[in-house]
Order: C-alpha cells, then structure tokens, then sequence
C-alpha cells in the first residue's frame, strides 16, 4: 500500500506531457447588472496535456461542480416548502428548502416529476431535458461541465461557463468578485478573477425620477 502511494504521484508526473504557457482567460459581457438578473460567463483554458480541470468561485468561495456533463437547462419550477409557496419559472438552478419537494414541470414531455426520481432516473429515459443541479445553498447557479477540445499539436483546451441569477447575498458594498481558477493536479495552477458591480436604481434615484416626473405631470 505504501509503495503504491509513493509510485502514485511519479504515474502523475508521467501522464503531464505539456503545461499550458498562458493564464486562464474570463470572458464576460456585462461588469454591471441589477439584482434579479442573470450573468453569464465564461472561461478558457489554453492548450495542455492532459487537460487543465476548471473551478468557480464567487467571493472566494468555490461553486459545487456540475452533477452532470449535459448543458444546463431551462424549466418551469414550482417549490413549497417551509410553509412557504414560490413559484418560479425559466431558470437555470432552484435552491428549495426540500429538494425532494421540488416538481419540475417541462414545457414539452412528462408531467409533473419528483426531482430526486427525475435526477435518479436513466438519462436515456429523458433525452431532452438533462440534468437540473441543486445547490445546498441560495445562490441560483448553474455550472456547465468542461468542455475539452483539440488546440494545435494535439493539445487539449478546456472551456467552462457559469450562469448565475443575481440577488442580494452575491453583492458585498455592491460588489461581487467571480474567480475562474484552472488546475492540473497539485502540480500547475493559475486563477483570473472579475468584480461585477450591482447596478440597480438606488432609492435616490428612483425618488429623484418620480419627483422629476410628477413636475411634469399637469395640475388637473
């Protein structure tokens, strides 16, 4: 046993062929966004062999990996729990207070699903639709499992994206920090990291706007 864990990291040595010569790169459209809406990023890692596994973190704290190596999807979801009903629909991931109390209603095929016998379920049983990732926490994220292509020499790039929908417990003094860190075992590791800024209307904003309006609305 122990020369096996002796041996283990040399095997490790030996399957590294290539470490990537450049930093992961963070691709982003939007560094502002309300509360309530989504954000989507993305990440890539250039060529190495093998490829380079890709991590998320959002104010330093590392994202849960995917639970499946199918896109994320979209679907109308209805939860209760603790007393509580909320109903919502199209996004990516729901955090509920009883997953299993989760009914995930597709806008095309079976009806009503139990989550845990829906996510249990053989994938070919319900081509279509995928997995949905739970988080054990309240952030609506949703993470795409790497995707590994072929870069030039036959090394192999790795691509992740993240969708997250916005609220209130991302941002700290209106600011949010997202860290994409790519990872070769122990032996290579780089990280580049974005700040995204809360734009909702401020309330002197908004009180400013409806001052400014009902000035110009007409005495009757």
């Amino acid at each position: 046993m122990l020369q096996e864990l002796l041996r283990s990291p040399w095997r490790r040595l030996r399957q590294i062929h290539d470490l990537p010569l450049d930093d992961p790169v963070l691709n982003i459209r939007d560094t502002k966004v309300e509360v309530g809406k989504p954000i989507r990023l993305e990440c890539t890692q250039s060529g190495s062999h093998p490829a380079a596994n890709i991590s998320w973190f959002i104010n330093n704290k590392q994202s849960p990996a995917p639970i499946s190596d199918t896109p994320p999807i979209t679907a109308d979801i209805s939860a209760t729990g603790a007393g509580k009903a909320a109903i919502f629909s199209r996004i990516f991931l729901l955090t509920v207070p009883e997953p299993t109390q989760a009914l995930i209603k597709p806008p095309k095929g079976p009806g009503g699903l139990n989550l845990a016998a829906w996510a249990a379920a053989p994938a070919e049983k319900f081509p279509v639709f995928g997995l949905l990732q739970v988080s054990d926490n309240s952030d609506f994220i949703s993470i795409q499992a790497t995707e590994v292509g072929r870069d030039e020499g036959d090394l192999q790039s790795a691509r992740s994206r993240i969708s997250i929908l916005t609220n209130k417990s991302h941002f700290n003094q209106s600011a949010m920090t997202i860290r994409c860190e790519a990872s070769i075992y122990k032996i290579w590791k780089r990280s580049v990291e974005s700040t995204i800024r809360d734009d909702s209307p401020k309330l002197a904003q908004v009180l400013g706007s409806t001052l400014s309006q009902s000035q110009k609305d007409p005495i009757l």
